[in-house]
């Protein structure tokens, strides 16, 4: 209770791309000025930090779950859905 979660990262995978993630990493503020996440680098331009934040992508990347939403595939029925809007 209290304790403000950041958004899961099991999915990441199917939603973004490594290059986004990496400006997102390297200046939050920059991609969304009234984020709550905070900047971990003084000098994301500089020769370590830009290694620490591929590093980060990569680990995110690798540890993303691939997605395939449950109706994917799935023929939709056009009676439920004609029903579902009346």
């Amino acid at each position: 209770p209290g304790v403000r979660r950041g958004p899961s990262l099991r999915r990441l995978r199917a939603k973004l791309q490594p290059d986004w993630v990496r400006r997102w990493l390297a200046n939050p503020r920059a991609v969304k000025p009234a984020t709550w996440m905070p900047a971990f680098w003084d000098d994301p331009s500089a020769a370590d930090a830009q290694a620490e934040i591929d590093a980060v992508t990569a680990y995110l990347f690798a540890a993303s779950e691939d997605y395939t939403p449950a109706a994917a595939g799935r023929a939709g029925d056009p009676d439920i859905g004609r029903r579902l809007v009346e």
